[in-house]
């Protein structure tokens, strides 16, 4: 499993090694489970191109 960071308007689940399969379930799981809205974050590396899950500030109240 990938690791996240944290930063003033939310958070970002590092998803890099993750297919699109497992990717889209997860946020399948963080919106029906959880009710926890998230968006596609795209960061494009040397290497490719790599998804990872953005959910913002508002969003972290109800995990807390």
């Amino acid at each position: 499993m990938g690791d996240g960071e944290g930063r003033d308007y939310g958070l970002r689940l590092c998803t890099d090694s993750f297919s699109i399969k497992e990717f889209v379930t997860l946020m399948n799981v963080l919106i029906i489970h959880y009710n926890i809205n998230s968006k596609i974050h795209i960061k494009r590396t040397p290497t490719g191109v790599k998804h990872r899950i953005a959910i913002n500030s508002k969003e972290l109240i109800k995990i807390k």
